[in-house]
């Protein structure tokens, strides 16, 4: 995110300890190969954290995109 969307490394940082907050990392579905948190390439990870998971990222011009609010209100 830092050099995709020229943000500072603490904003990266936050941005994506807000994304996963409250999740438990250690419960059973991480040891399962559907979780859906390993179909997702880094690269398309720091979009949906920037941008929004239903921003349709992909399909869109950059410029036209909104970040999401940061720090989360």
């Amino acid at each position: 995110m830092t050099k995709e969307f020229n943000i500072s490394k603490e904003e990266a940082i936050g941005r994506i300890n807000d994304q996963w907050e409250g999740l438990d990392w250690n419960d059973d579905i991480n040891k399962d190969d559907y979780d859906i948190r390993y179909h997702e390439l880094p690269e398309d990870w720091a979009y949906i954290i920037y941008f929004g998971h239903e921003s349709q990222w992909w399909k869109k011009n950059k410029e036209d995109l909104i970040p999401k609010p940061y720090p989360k209100k």
